[in-house]
């Protein structure tokens, strides 16, 4: 391994155990992606049902209604914008933290 490698992860591995707080940051959000995936679960299978309606015609078929895409899209891509935010706003913090106890010289050749 080089030097300047090696220098990094000891720089990175010593800003974490000097703050442990950064650990506890990320699993607060780790858990609060969770929570939000669980409750988009919810809202997402609640619009579905709301959406689709289905009747008996005079024929005796049931005729459903198609789903509203936009809503779809629009329920998806919170979900991804959500989710980058909270691993963006983790990656930030810890790079922070250790950027604050960078302490090597690099020697490039």
């Amino acid at each position: 391994m080089s030097k300047q490698i090696q220098c990094n992860l000891v720089t990175a591995m010593t800003a974490v155990k000097l703050n442990c707080g950064v650990v506890f940051a990320s699993y607060f959000f780790l858990l609060l992606a969770f929570g939000w995936s669980i409750l988009w679960t919810i809202a997402l299978v609640g619009i579905w049902d709301d959406t689709i309606t289905c009747v008996v015609n005079e024929a005796g078929q049931n005729v459903c209604t198609e789903v509203n895409y936009g809503i779809l899209f629009g329920m998806f891509v919170s979900y991804f914008f959500t989710h980058q935010v909270i691993q963006n706003t983790i990656h930030v913090t810890v790079a922070g933290v250790v950027g604050k106890y960078c302490k090597c010289t690099y020697v490039y050749i």
